[in-house]
């Protein structure tokens, strides 16, 4: 009876176990996520439109009338422009004197866009929560 009775529990928590880790790798399956820049040079000569994250191909906007050019930011130079190692793409603008820094973070069930401005220095604010996007 007891031998039985273990065996149960043992099977009981092996499955508990697999949901766990099945639920886990549910969670964090991998994710296509890139920076999309639609900025257009208008009559006067100056860059403007929006910028987008695209989600697995599925554009979300993060930052509408933009009026600089932006460019991505290398996984190497993340630390030089204070962006924590676990952020998974960043990018910057800069120009007239003033611009600005986002970075994207993934937690549990979203995706985190921090953004911080720039000033004539070229040094910034401290980063805050631009934009919350669910993970479906």
């Amino acid at each position: 009876m007891k031998r039985h009775l273990s065996s149960i529990v043992g099977i009981l928590l092996f499955s508990l176990a697999a949901c766990g880790t099945l639920d886990s790798k549910k969670e964090f399956k991998a994710m296509k996520i890139a920076w999309a820049f639609d900025i257009l040079t208008d009559a006067g000569g100056l860059p403007r439109g929006s910028v987008f994250l695209l989600v697995d191909n599925e554009r979300v906007l993060v930052h509408p009338n933009v009026e600089m050019g932006y460019k991505l930011i290398a996984p190497e130079d993340f630390a030089q422009h204070k962006i924590p190692v676990q952020a998974v793409a960043a990018c910057t603008t800069y120009g007239a004197g003033r611009g600005e820094e986002l970075y994207v973070v993934r937690e549990k069930k979203q995706l985190v866009v921090f953004g911080r401005l720039l000033d004539e220095e070229g040094s910034g604010s401290e980063f805050k929560v631009r934009l919350n996007i669910p993970i479906k």
